[in-house]
């Protein structure tokens, strides 16, 4: 599984990526969360 998100990762994780994005997307959802 790990091989193949290595070879397409904007394929097979094209919304939700993997080390990318989950980290950054709950973090731009706390900021929010926090200033309201």
């Amino acid at each position: 599984m790990p091989k193949r998100f290595a070879i397409d990762p904007a394929r097979e994780m094209p919304e939700k990526p993997d080390p990318s994005k989950p980290v950054i997307t709950p973090t731009i959802l706390n900021v929010p969360d926090d200033t309201y």
